[in-house]
């Protein structure tokens, strides 16, 4: 699915709400999606700005002319699928040294699919595409999931909300032993074999017996005790990296 006609959906906006959002005609964006256009630098401004995105005006009125390709990204019409198996992700590239990655996006009524074929490429493949802004190109496999109930909500600026978007970066298991850094890293998207996919903070960790202690932010422990996980019945583990807050749009 094209990425646009992804935000489209999960957004509910109608073909007409979209394209007036990014201030093209329906026809236009039609081609765009279809991958029979290419976006010129005022529409791929208006795209950041439509998704929120952090951008300066003065960048608006240097960028005039039809960003070149480079290296470590992809216009919006030269993205295909399906993507090699393990690739990574295809990026958008909006000029200004502005890309948007694009990750597959595991929504609240796809939580029980995940668990049964998250190794499953065609599986992935046909998950709508959560977009990301970035600076650089990410090497490596990242996720992103829509977090459920409010055990890391405390009502701080560092609460993760219900609702909101999370975004990881996948943590191979052979690094578990090396590279779980949870002193750098404040959050985890942690996919187990029976909690289902969980958002929460690794409080400590025991390697050598193979048990992390899983922490949530909400104050109330009788709701949300601190829990001893086995990582034997961890399937994945993603560090997160981007917390966003989609827009809700109700369709007319």
């Amino acid at each position: 699915m094209h990425p646009l006609e992804a935000y489209r959906l999960q957004n509910n906006l109608s073909q007409k709400e979209l394209a007036d959002l990014i201030e093209v005609d329906k026809g236009n964006l039609s081609k765009i999606i279809s991958g029979k256009s290419g976006i010129s630098a005022d529409v791929s401004y208006r795209i950041k700005k439509a998704l929120g995105l952090d951008i300066e005006p003065s960048n608006h009125k240097k960028t005039k002319q039809v960003p070149k390709p480079t290296a470590n990204a992809k216009h919006l019409a030269e993205i295909h699928y399906p993507l090699e198996p393990n690739s990574e992700s295809p990026y958008i590239d909006l000029g200004d040294g502005n890309y948007l990655m694009l990750v597959p996006l595991v929504q609240e009524y796809a939580y029980a699919g995940y668990l049964g074929n998250y190794q499953d490429v065609e599986y992935v493949e046909e998950l709508p595409k959560h977009a990301i802004n970035v600076f650089k190109h990410h090497r490596g496999l990242y996720r992103a999931f829509e977090v459920l109930g409010d055990s890391m909500d405390n009502g701080t600026s560092e609460s993760i909300l219900e609702g909101n978007i999370v975004t990881g970066s996948y943590l191979q298991r052979h690094h578990w032993t090396s590279k779980l850094h949870t002193h750098r890293v404040d959050n985890w998207i942690i996919v187990h074999k029976k909690l289902g996919i969980i958002v929460k903070r690794i409080h400590h960790k025991d390697i050598e017996q193979g048990i992390i202690t899983i922490k949530s932010l909400n104050p109330n422990k009788d709701l949300y005790p601190d829990e001893d996980l086995l990582l034997d019945d961890v399937k994945e583990l993603y560090s997160v990296i981007n917390i966003s807050k989609p827009t809700r749009r109700n369709a007319r």
